[in-house]
C-alpha cells in the first residue's frame, strides 16, 4: 500500500530524517484560553514558554496521531508506548495532555534532544535579537520538490548525532521549532500508519 508521503516524494527512499507534519488539528476547549497553557516569556517579541498541559477533550483526537491548536504534535497513548518499547525514547519525551477532570486524553510531543544548527545547510537566516530578552528567531525559504511539497538537507555531522527523536536547534515562527524523527523511526510509524504527514529531511551533498 502507498503512503501519503511516498504519492508527494517520489525519492523519499533516499531520505535520511523526516520532520513532523501531522494532521487534523485537535482543538482546547472552546473556554479555556491561550494563557492558560502558555504564558509570556517576552512580551516585547513574543516568546512564551509552555507552563501547563495542553487542555482538550478526548473527541478533538480524530486519528491516533494530531498537530495540537498551539502547534506542537501529539500521539496516542499506544503510539507513545510503541516509540518507548522499541527506540531511544523516554516518557520524557511527552507530556501528557489533559481533560477537564484530570484524565490524560493524548500525549504531546517534547523530545528531549536538541539537534546541532541547521542553518549552514538549509535557506535559513538569523532575524535580529529582541532587544530585550536576547531572544532569536530564524525564518527559511523552503525547498519544494516538483509537486509542490516542501523538503530540507541535514549534515552528515548532524545526522550522527541525531537521536531518534528530535528538536530543532533552531526556533522559527512563533519561536517553534521543527520536530524530526529518525528514518527508522519513520519506517516503523509509516507501515502502521500510512496516512501520517511527514516532509523528508535528505543528507546535504555540499
Amino acid at each position: 500500500m502507498t503512503n501519503v508521503n511516498e504519492k508527494r516524494y517520489p525519492n523519499i527512499s533516499e531520505a535520511v530524517a523526516f520532520r513532523i507534519a501531522f494532521a487534523p488539528m485537535a482543538y482546547t476547549y472552546g473556554d479555556v484560553g491561550w494563557d492558560e497553557i502558555d504564558r509570556y516569556v517576552c512580551e516585547r517579541c513574543g516568546l512564551t514558554e509552555q507552563y501547563a498541559d495542553f487542555l482538550a477533550p478526548k473527541s478533538t483526537f480524530k486519528k491516533e496521531f494530531a498537530i495540537l491548536d498551539t502547534y506542537h504534535y501529539g500521539v496516542s497513548a499506544n503510539i507513545r508506548k510503541e516509540l518507548i518499547e522499541y527506540f531511544d525514547v523516554t516518557e520524557d519525551d511527552f507530556r501528557p495532555c489533559r481533560n477537564k477532570t484530570g484524565d490524560i486524553v493524548f500525549y504531546q510531543i517534547t523530545p528531549c534532544h536538541t539537534m546541532l544548527p541547521l542553518k549552514s545547510v538549509n535557506r535559513t537566516r538569523a532575524l535580529k535579537p529582541c532587544k530585550k530578552c536576547g531572544s532569536i528567531q530564524y525564518r527559511e525559504k523552503e525547498y519544494k520538490n516538483e509537486n509542490g511539497y516542501p523538503y530540507s538537507y541535514i549534515t552528515q555531522e548532524v545526522l550522527d548525532d541525531l537521536h531518534d527523536l528530535n528538536v530543532t536547534y533552531e526556533k522559527y515562527e512563533m519561536y517553534l521549532p521543527y520536530y524530526v524523527i529518525s528514518r527508522r523511526v519513520y519506517d516503523f510509524l509509516i507501515e502502521r500508519y500510512p496516512r501520517m504527514n511527514f516532509e523528508p529531511i535528505f543528507l546535504s551533498q555540499k
